[in-house]
């Protein structure tokens, strides 16, 4: 195999994505599938807990609750979630109400206190 084929099934293209970039790059992730999209996304929070990179993911919209107890369970000093609250049970540490001055008000304290090296945005439709 070639090295670019190791590097790729070494783990090293999300390991440069969370520690190449510069602070403040944003990368706007799309996928065909939310299949792809939510293991995309679980294998980039997994690789940000190794790697021991405070993860803060903002959940607007979670379409797959399966995926959402997952990562629930995985939430330590390391990793926390803030979930807009839609009626819906909450498994998330921090909450708060889907309304767009809210959810800024709850990341910016989250940021303050936290002070994560990485934000997850899960699903944007309230913040467009």
């Amino acid at each position: 195999m070639d090295d670019s084929h190791d590097r790729a099934y070494g783990g090293r293209i999300i390991e440069d994505l969370l520690i190449k970039p510069p602070p403040g790059y944003v990368f706007v992730v799309s996928a065909a599938q939310d299949s792809h999209y939510d293991l995309f996304m679980l294998t980039l929070i997994r690789k940000a807990i190794e790697l021991g990179m405070n993860t803060l993911e903002v959940v607007t919209d979670a379409r797959n609750r399966e995926l959402m107890e997952e990562l629930s369970s995985m939430q330590s000093d390391l990793f926390q979630i803030l979930e807009t609250s839609y009626g819906q049970d909450l498994l998330a540490k921090h909450s708060c109400q889907p309304h767009l001055h809210e959810i800024n008000i709850m990341l910016r304290e989250l940021r303050n206190v936290l002070g994560p090296k990485i934000v997850i945005f899960e699903g944007l439709t309230p913040l467009l």
